[in-house]
């Protein structure tokens, strides 16, 4: 019970960052390109449009909070360091989320709320948290983890989802001494693949 309500505080915690930070800028733009962003610095990106491209490359400490509203957008955001936060919303169909992490102390959210959308989590190091939430039809989630110290949770609502989780590390969890993993799954024709060593 209390690793759940832990999970809770996450969860609320990460959609209050977001809304806090994506109500601080809010500008169309079709394609966003960031590389080598310097260190500490935050991101905060609204995109109105279909088919719209984010890409970031950021380092030590850097945060980026991304929010797309339309179809077949796609956020690619790769961060290295310690101390860094991604958070990406996005509504409507057929939007991808990639996010690859490697450092320590990672810090990731992920919002779909829609048809065919999918999130793709490659996350290396160690101190690990990163949740993600799907609503609607056909969305998937494939997550890789190989580090210790993780905390990771997926909620899936709506029908005919995917999850693919593999998780490698020692002291998977909360207080770091268990595996802390929480998937919740409502609907039809859900499938699910874990593996975790």
């Amino acid at each position: 019970l209390k690793s759940m309500e832990i999970m809770k505080v996450l969860c609320v915690s990460i959609l209050l960052l977001f809304s806090i930070g994506v109500s601080a800028q809010s500008t169309d733009y079709e394609t966003e390109l960031f590389d080598g962003v310097s260190d500490s610095e935050t991101l905060i990106r609204q995109l109105n449009n279909d088919d719209d491209i984010f890409s970031a490359s950021t380092n030590f400490g850097t945060k980026v909070f991304l929010k797309q509203a339309g179809d077949d957008n796609s956020a690619n955001i790769s961060q290295q360091g310690s101390s860094v936060i991604v958070y990406v919303n996005q509504y409507q169909a057929q939007n991808v989320t990639n996010i690859n992490q490697e450092g320590t102390q990672l810090y990731s959210g992920v919002i779909q709320d829609g048809t065919g959308n999918q999130v793709d989590l490659d996350l290396i190091g160690n101190r690990i948290a990163t949740g993600v939430f799907q609503r609607g039809t056909r969305n998937s989630v494939d997550l890789d983890l190989v580090g210790d110290n993780m905390l990771y949770g997926i909620i899936q609502v709506g029908t005919n989802h995917s999850i693919t989780q593999a998780a490698e590390g020692n002291e998977i969890g909360l207080g770091f001494n268990s595996k802390l993993l929480r998937i919740r799954q409502t609907g039809n024709g859900a499938n699910l693949i874990i593996r975790q060593n």
